[in-house]
């Protein structure tokens, strides 16, 4: 019915046309217009033509609950498809010696079959952002994925049990059967599930049975919220701010007394290590003195400093000949330490840190 009409409006706007090019009359034009403008929008509406491309939240919506959580991997296929693959994803069926052979190769920006310093900060501080921007890219993907019962703008941890199990193939029966009871439960998945509860409880900040966006990427990557930041700042004057004057001087940030200190190193070297640090990282402004602002910079994975420090850490580890550089061989002696750190995976690297 609607095509039959949709033809006779067409006519008339083609004999329409004829008529104004025969008059050449303005006025008319601007009708003839006018009607191509209306036509235009009744044809947007019936055929429910979106004038904008859909986001990813509107394409979710589409798609409704049961879409985006039948298929057990639809949220990572999701992620793949619309973000940037991470070299974690790209290396994950590789074997350990490949996957360095290959970094390694791409590390080496001049080519000279060595990793310096500025190559290796270069490589990290590159592959740090690309994690972090890769995490709240996610983060707000799979958040929607999660929020759909209902979609109220938060994720109740009932929500976020039926995904954790659904994800694993785990039915609908079963996930109702186990909400209130872990018991019969297998025991990894039973420990799974512990492990998650706990990093909720840690990373929220208001109603404990929920989580907003925020709160929610702080559960998934601590590293990537600010309020993580935040509360490491918070905690790091609680615990050297000894006079308490909201700031910390030199030697409170220095004091091994109360710093945790690395075993390979003896308290004087630990203190010179972290005075340089201070002076180097931390007390921007020169003042003597580290704001609050100051760590939160200072804190922040984003800052370059963390590239350096992970590099130096690595030479130090692994240059067995002393030349300030790294070789390949050198490299593949300590594979599965270079296969945690932030060279290659910069996941489970902040997830071990955090």
């Amino acid at each position: 019915m609607f095509k039959k009409n949709l033809v006779n409006i067409l006519s008339m706007v083609f004999t329409f046309f004829k008529i104004i090019m025969k008059s050449k009359s303005r006025i008319a034009l601007w009708c003839f217009l006018a009607c191509i403008y209306v036509l235009f929008i009744v044809i947007t509406h019936f055929f429910n033509i979106p004038l904008k491309s859909r986001s990813v939240s509107s394409r979710l919506q589409m798609l409704g609950p049961k879409d985006i959580l039948e298929n057990s991997d639809y949220h990572k296929k999701g992620i793949m498809k619309m973000t940037k693959l991470s070299i974690e994803r790209e290396y994950v069926n590789e074997e350990s010696e490949s996957i360095l052979r290959k970094i390694f190769k791409n590390a080496d920006k001049n080519s000279d079959s060595y990793l310096d310093t500025i190559e290796l900060v270069s490589w990290i501080g590159k592959r740090i952002k690309e994690h972090l921007t890769q995490a709240l890219q996610d983060n707000i993907f799979i958040f929607t994925a999660i929020d759909i019962k209902p979609r109220n703008g938060v994720i109740s941890w009932e929500e976020y049990f039926h995904y954790f199990l659904k994800n694993r193939g785990y039915s609908e029966q079963y996930i109702k059967e186990h909400y209130s009871s872990l018991k019969g439960m297998p025991r990894e998945l039973k420990e799974g599930i512990m492990r998650e509860k706990a990093a909720w409880s840690q990373s929220v900040r208001d109603d404990p049975s929920r989580l907003s966006l925020d709160e929610f990427l702080a559960f998934r990557h601590p590293e990537s919220s600010h309020a993580t930041i935040i509360a490491i700042v918070e905690e790091t004057l609680g615990r050297l701010d000894v006079d308490e004057d909201g700031v910390l001087s030199e030697t409170e940030f220095s004091d091994p007394e109360f710093n945790e200190i690395p075993d390979h190193l003896n308290n004087n070297q630990f203190r010179d290590e972290r005075i340089k640090e201070f002076r180097t990282a931390v007390d921007k402004d020169g003042d003597g003195n580290a704001n609050r602002r100051e760590l939160i910079d200072y804190f922040n994975p984003r800052n370059i400093h963390h590239a350096e420090k992970d590099a130096l850490d690595l030479i130090g580890l692994a240059d067995v000949n002393g030349d300030g550089k790294l070789s390949l061989s050198e490299v593949l002696m300590h594979k599965e330490e270079f296969m945690r750190s932030k060279m290659v995976d910069v996941s489970i690297s902040f997830h071990d840190e955090f």
